[in-house]
């Protein structure tokens, strides 16, 4: 479980976000968010420690420990957390093994099957057919499920994903989310960073960051509403009702 209390963050005299307290549960899918440039990714880099909150503080609590992200150094972290940033260009076009390997680095030390389970994560995320091709060869798909593999490969607790599903097709899209759907309710507790928001409807909670601040995070029923869409994407949408039960579809501009 990770949680953020009172997270600030500025670039010099420019607050991106500030107060944002909220917590990633075990087994929990959590969608992240927000129009371009609330601070998503930023959000993501302060939640796992590639950069320091300007105030607040994050921690993950274990059993009955808690510890705080920033006493931790890079390879204690890389064991409980791993990320999975946009647009990753490796420095060198590694085989798809290879690349996934690099996850077991922070576990160098234990003495364990390393390879294994290197071709457990390639398994886990449907790329194990492709172990020994270039990364740079990939379809923009089999990239972002290369990189789950990636991350998997580091045994984390916790999962943070900057926008996965950006420049897929829907195809890819939908097999995407129910890859990371089957992630978190296997244990790992996962936050999602998404531009659709109809995606986001998916997932156990969101979590809307806009205009510097937290503005809501609970069920998608609850946050996925017109008030608090419209405040925070400063743009008419409405409401379609779904025949299944799940919460309606967002459209932005008047629906008629």
């Amino acid at each position: 479980m990770i949680v953020a209390h009172g997270l600030g963050f500025s670039y010099g005299e420019r607050s991106v976000f500030s107060d944002v307290s909220l917590a990633l549960r075990p087994g929990e899918l959590l969608a992240l968010i927000g129009p371009n440039g609330a601070g998503k990714t930023t959000l993501i880099h302060v939640l796992s420690g590639l950069r320091r909150a300007t105030s607040g503080a994050v921690w993950l609590q274990e059993e009955s420990q808690r510890v705080d992200l920033a006493s931790l150094d890079p390879a204690s972290r890389a064991r409980r957390l791993a990320v999975v940033e946009q647009a990753v260009v490796p420095a060198f076009d590694f085989t798809v093994a290879e690349l996934v390997a690099l996850g077991r680095f922070p576990h160098r030390h234990k003495s364990v099957d390393h390879d294994a389970v290197v071709k457990q994560s390639l398994s886990a995320v449907g790329v194990l057919a492709l172990a020994e091709r270039r990364f740079g060869q990939l379809s923009s798909g089999e990239r972002q499920r290369v990189l789950l593999a990636l991350a998997l490969s580091q045994q984390p607790q916790v999962l943070l994903l900057d926008e996965p599903l950006a420049h897929l097709d829907p195809k890819h899209q939908v097999g995407l989310l129910s890859l990371i759907r089957r992630l978190s309710t296997e244990g790992l507790s996962i936050l999602w960073s998404v531009h659709d928001l109809n995606m986001a409807r998916q997932a156990d909670r969101v979590a809307l960051l806009a205009k510097g601040k937290l503005l809501a995070c609970g069920p998608p029923s609850e946050v996925l509403t017109v008030k608090l869409l419209e405040q925070a994407y400063e743009t008419p949408l409405s409401l379609v009702p779904t025949t299944d039960g799940s919460p309606p579809l967002i459209v932005f501009g008047h629906y008629v």
